[in-house]
């Protein structure tokens, strides 16, 4: 029999996934955004990065539920998933370490920092914001990801991709994947000297920013609506 999609409940691509990381700051934008025009170097390729907690992600159209009142910002972002897994595994050799690509929408509830601080995000200094980010990402169901994974035979480079993503209120941003900071070759050979990253990891690599075509990072979502 054939089921009617919209009966369909989707689960993540690796539903208990071993590891998902996910980036922060790992766009040139973010960075030119924050200190301004004068910065002329890309920052050194150590990352910034969180865990998310399994119970974070979210299958392809499941819905987002969060309270009124609490604004969410969303932007779309590569995912990359590794296998085989391993140990100190050198850059020349992480690309035999990456299997496939994937979709990852990392919503942000940017209402839940300012409700533990009992100010707005205006008072706030830059430690206090970043830890709104983190926290507002580990809520349950914050990580859209899916919905299926392209091997690499089919996208032979990860770092040449063009990323877009729709807001419901017609808001349009697009990126180029080269623009990361951290790719997945630099993550490797950086993590696995300290830890073994098993087979069917997540990598989420943050917003990459904009190249000119739409203007917005981190779009703001209302109840009821969809983002692509």
């Amino acid at each position: 029999a054939i089921i009617a999609a919209p009966e369909i409940c989707w689960l993540p691509p690796i539903p208990d996934i071993p590891l998902f990381i996910t980036f922060h700051g790992n766009g040139i934008q973010l960075w030119r955004d924050r200190l301004g025009p004068q910065i002329h170097h890309v920052p050194p390729r150590v990352p910034a990065c969180r865990l998310h907690p399994v119970t974070s992600l979210l299958g392809h159209e499941e819905p987002l539920i969060f309270p009124q009142g609490h604004p969410t910002g969303f932007s779309n972002e590569l995912g990359v998933i590794i296998a085989p897994g391993g140990k100190n595994i050198p850059y020349e050799e992480a690309h035999r370490h990456i299997w496939g690509v994937t979709n990852c929408n990392d919503a942000t509830r940017s209402g839940v920092w300012p409700i533990h601080f009992g100010r707005p995000m205006s008072e706030m200094v830059m430690h206090e914001q970043e830890g709104r980010a983190r926290l507002g990402r580990a809520s349950d169901a914050a990580s859209a990801f899916g919905p299926w994974i392209t091997t690499v035979d089919e996208v032979p480079n990860v770092l040449d991709l063009l990323i877009h993503c729709w807001g419901a209120d017609g808001s349009y941003c697009r990126a180029h994947s080269s623009t990361y900071i951290m790719g997945p070759r630099n993550t490797l050979d950086y993590f696995s000297r300290f830890m073994t990253i098993p087979a069917g990891t997540g990598l989420q690599f943050g917003a990459p920013g904009t190249d000119g075509v739409g203007g917005f990072r981190d779009m703001q979502q209302a109840h009821g609506k969809t983002c692509e």
